[in-house]
């Protein structure tokens, strides 16, 4: 009886930190953007000009970083000032960065709605598609300037359905091979 006591009592500890952890990142913990999509071990940050998890993309850029075996690593760096010459709302959906991982290629897009767009394979070969607007962690609201909110992710589904993305291609493509890009911008390969 006593081992099953400290079974249990195992088990009630890593429910609980499982639980703790889930709450955390959930609550924009480490402020990752992607805290309920699953992109293949891919987790996205709106960063400061340090390269540190920020609330705004303005104050620095967008990054993905990888998580693999253990270690995580930033693979596509794009900075505000990269963004904002293609403005707040391009003409065409475009390309801001492209990283080829081990699943296939992954990339990152400015919508023509302003939203970006980050579309890819994860490790099982399942494309995904993960959009946003704001530097606002999935399943929480942002505070619009008329008093509303910007709309929650994932949305109201009826009991049953799962919340499954569809890869949505952007339907024009700005090649980005013309735009020269500083060194500490280009995406480690």
């Amino acid at each position: 009886m006593n081992q099953f006591m400290r079974f249990r009592g195992m088990v009630w500890l890593a429910a609980g930190i499982i639980f703790v952890t889930t709450l955390m990142v959930a609550m924009g913990g480490d402020l990752r953007l992607n805290t309920i999509t699953h992109l293949g071990g891919l987790v996205v940050y709106c960063v400061d000009t340090n390269r540190q998890a920020s609330d705004d993309w303005r104050s620095g850029g967008l990054q993905v970083m990888y998580y693999n075996e253990g270690r995580t690593r930033e693979v596509l760096f794009v900075s505000s000032a990269v963004i904002e010459r293609f403005g707040i709302s391009p003409s065409a959906n475009t390309s801001l960065g492209t990283w080829n991982g081990p699943s296939g290629s992954v990339t990152l897009y400015r919508l023509t709605s302003s939203e970006f767009q980050l579309n890819g394979y994860d490790e099982y070969g399942k494309p995904f598609s993960f959009t946003w607007s704001e530097c606002v962690a999935e399943g929480m609201s942002a505070q619009a300037p008329n008093g509303g909110t910007n709309s929650t992710f994932p949305p109201n589904l009826p009991p049953g359905a799962t919340n499954t993305p569809t890869p949505v291609p952007p339907t024009q493509w700005v090649p980005t091979a013309t735009m020269t890009l500083p060194p500490e911008e280009t995406p480690p390969l």
